[in-house]
């Protein structure tokens, strides 16, 4: 994201033809030296000191437009101070990752050193309002927003490593306690100490706080910390449970409680004027971006939950690596716009991080958004701090300042008016996390039937209701509002009334139908899995390729998409792009299933055959059937799987690798 996008407003340029007016905006900022001022809707304003009046003392005017939009705005200029981490202060800088993080995760922001990326941090108190000194003592918020080729990747943290509570249904009720008395709307410490010893988990949170760590006079002396356990996953869908730590380099600076209460009289805002005062003379904030990884297995064999935010872990279990390191370089141009408009949600996650089950995780990713949707309204996205660099593609439209709707008048899913656009990403090449009580998925009803009941109903209907419901297929056009036309008949059109009809008409000439053949071959090597048609067959070697080298599966699919003339896997799924990294064909499968049928075809059957001198692959030819036929939205006899060697002939019958030779015929919808 360039500064420019972040901070700076634009004159859009939409090659209307210059103003020629000699008293517009325009022509007179161009016969001044200076700009001249306007109104909102550019046209200029001689006198911004007084209103209009009838007469010199005579009443102002309600057609005076000046005085009435700068009052009505100045009435508008503050959104509603955030509940917690009213008051705060940031700045923009880079992140460089030392070296690529792709044996823990697919994120791209974390595989390349030579590729930076932009961030945001706001720091914060949490308790205290916007008025609050910055020397209280109080945890800070350490909110980063990377903006990364992705998406944005959100980290709202603290300057301190632990919190109060672990489920986020008492979040509510801990900022109640901490803030001021609703009676008196005076601070009532009986309420803060009355909450904490009845809530034993926040001790540990209370021995960071009331240390020297609890009050803070310079923001690059700070260290912050995700708090939150999220999870990597990796090219090969293995997972990872991940804290973060955002190491300061320059050692803490340490004041006491006299020295804290001294400041926040005489300075209150010390700790933001330094750091804007720094940046602005040119010296970079640096902090070490470090993660502590954790295997989901390791879990069980600790003393304590490791999703629980009142915990750490021990360090000389999960040592700190270190990832990379973050720059803070640059101040926000406007601090409304950059800082107060900033929406640091934990919802926005990338490709290859997700959410752990951590309780306070899962609740703040619904009430940071759903605050920042009430702070400053549904489209909070598109204002230019939160604008994320990736496209953006959705039928998301309206509401308040929705500023940049998306083009187009079809604005739901799914939809033929448009090709259903925008298109759905591939579906993830790894199964969602799993959990004792089941795997994360999206799934949809087993038992649909979409239809017996809706006949059952038609054909309960008296004869006359019928009738009035629908009488023809013209009748169904004038319900959906479109025109009926009558055009000249023709004998060889064909009318299907009844069963005996269909025969005539499909043997009617110009039946799209359409034969692809598939080819692939894979080279067997050791430490691969041997992965045939989604089965997993035992044997010493395995199939050596980009994906899980699924050689059956590549093959059908290669068939499928050429005989509907759409290239092959290698155009849909290159094997250049790490995103495809040890990919489950079968997810493949259904992809080119789903490109199918968005090109208007039907796979009628399919019939394959494995060129492979060993092992033997009888057994699990039924399962490859039934895993081909779930892929493709088949019916299981209507794919054939096949298995032949070749008597030791070439370099399949030498076992030097597996073959597969597809077949598959198609039809129009």
């Amino acid at each position: 994201m360039t500064k420019e996008s972040l901070n700076s407003s634009r004159t859009p340029s939409d090659g209307h033809l210059a103003d020629t007016n000699p008293n517009s905006a325009q022509t007179l900022a161009a016969s001044c030296s200076q700009p001249v001022l306007t109104l909102s809707q550019g046209a200029p304003v001689s006198d911004t000191a007084s209103s209009q009046t009838l007469g010199q003392n005579g009443p102002v005017l309600l057609q005076d437009v000046d005085f009435i939009e700068k009052l009505a705005h100045f009435d508008r200029e503050r959104i509603p101070e955030r509940v917690v981490h009213a008051k705060g202060s940031g700045a923009f800088g880079t992140f460089r990752p030392y070296r690529s993080m792709r044996d823990y995760t697919s994120a791209a922001f974390l595989q390349d050193p030579s590729v930076s990326t932009r961030f945001l941090i706001r720091f914060s108190t949490v308790i205290g309002s916007k008025g609050s000194p910055d020397t209280d003592r109080d945890p800070r918020g350490f909110a980063v927003k990377f903006y990364t080729s992705q998406g944005n990747y959100d980290v709202v943290g603290l300057s301190l490593p632990v919190f109060f509570i672990r489920d986020a249904m008492q979040f509510p009720d801990f900022i109640h306690s901490q803030k001021p008395d609703p009676c008196t709307n005076i601070k009532n410490y009986a309420h803060v100490w009355d909450f904490f010893s009845l809530t034993p988990e926040s001790l540990h949170q209370l021995m960071w706080l009331y240390s020297d760590r609890g009050i803070v006079k310079d923001f690059a002396k700070m260290d912050g910390f995700g708090v939150n356990t999220f999870v990597w996953v990796n090219g090969k869908g293995e997972r990872f449970y991940v804290k973060y730590r955002f190491t300061a380099q320059e050692p803490f600076d340490i004041i006491d409680r006299k020295e804290g209460k001294r400041l926040a009289g005489q300075d209150p805002d010390i700790a933001a004027r330094t750091l804007h005062r720094r940046l602005a003379l040119g010296n970079p904030i640096r902090y070490e971006f470090q993660v502590q990884i954790m295997k989901p297995e390791m879990a069980d064999q600790l003393s304590f939950d490791p999703l629980d935010d009142t915990k750490i872990w021990p360090e000389d279990q999960f040592p700190f690596q270190k990832v990379g390191m973050m720059v803070l370089n640059e101040n926000p141009k406007n601090f409304f716009t950059d800082i107060e408009q900033a929406a640091f949600c934990p919802a926005n996650i990338v490709p290859g991080i997700e959410f752990s089950a951590d309780k306070m995780l899962q609740g703040r990713t619904f009430s940071y958004t759903d605050t920042q949707r009430y702070r400053i309204g549904a489209n909070f996205a598109q204002l230019p701090v939160n604008r994320p660099v990736s496209p953006v593609a959705n039928d998301q439209q309206d509401g308040y300042m929705a500023y940049k709707n998306p083009p187009g008048c079809v604005n739901y899913k799914p939809n033929s008016l448009d090709r259903n656009n925008p298109q759905e990403a591939p579906m993830p090449r790894y199964p969602g996390m799993r959990y004792p009580g089941g795997t994360v998925q999206r799934s949809v009803l087993e038992k649909t039937d979409d239809y017996s009941q809706a006949r059952t109903r038609y054909r309960s209907l008296p004869d006359a209701e019928k009738a009035r419901l629908v009488t023809d297929d013209c009748s169904l056009f004038e319900l959906t509002g479109r025109p009926v036309q009558l055009t000249q008949g023709d004998y060889a059109n064909l009318k299907i009334t009844t069963r005996e009809d269909l025969p005539r008409a499909e043997q009617k000439e110009g039946n799209d139908m359409r034969i692809g053949h598939g080819y692939d071959v894979h080279r067997l090597v050791e430490d691969r899995k041997l992965i045939l048609g989604g089965v997993e067959v035992p044997f010493e070697k395995g199939l050596l390729g980009h994906s899980d080298a699924d050689v059956l599966a590549h093959a059908v699919m290669d068939a499928v998409l050429g005989a509907a003339a759409l290239g092959d896997i290698g155009k849909h799924f290159p094997d250049t792009d790490p995103a495809y990294a040890g990919a489950d064909s079968l997810q493949l499968a259904q992809h080119v299933a789903r490109i199918m049928r968005e090109h208007g075809w039907k796979i009628v059957n399919i019939d394959s055959t494995l060129l492979c001198q060993k092992p033997k692959l009888a057994p699990y030819i039924p399962a490859m059937r039934e895993n081909l036929a779930a892929a493709f939205g088949m019916p299981v006899d209507a794919v054939s799987v096949k298995a032949t060697t070749e008597e030791h002939l070439g370099f399949t019958g030498e076992g030097l690798g597996i073959a597969a030779h597809a077949v598959a015929l198609i039809e129009k919808l």
